[in-house]
C-alpha cells in the first residue's frame, strides 16, 4: 500500500487488469484524493470487445501502424 500524496501526475500502465474488480475504483479513487488541483492520470489499459469483429478490426489497424511506422 503506497500513499498517494501531493502527485502531478500519476501514470497506469497496464496495472488495473492485475486488480480485482472490486478493488479498481479504491485505488483510483485514491489517486484522485492525492492529485494536486490540475494534476492528471494517464491510464492505459488492455480491453476487450463484445464483438470479435471489432477487436479482429484494431488488431489488425495496430499492427499496420507499426510497420508502417517501424
Amino acid at each position: 500500500d503506497i500513499a498517494i500524496e501531493n502527485a502531478s501526475m500519476v501514470v497506469l500502465n497496464f496495472t488495473l487488469q492485475f486488480l480485482e474488480p472490486s478493488e479498481r475504483q479504491a485505488l483510483l479513487d485514491k489517486i484522485y484524493q492525492g492529485l494536486n488541483p490540475g494534476g492528471a492520470l494517464v491510464l492505459s489499459e488492455k480491453f476487450s470487445f463484445e464483438d470479435a469483429k471489432v477487436g479482429e478490426l484494431l488488431f489488425n489497424m495496430h499492427h499496420d501502424f507499426k510497420r508502417a511506422n517501424g
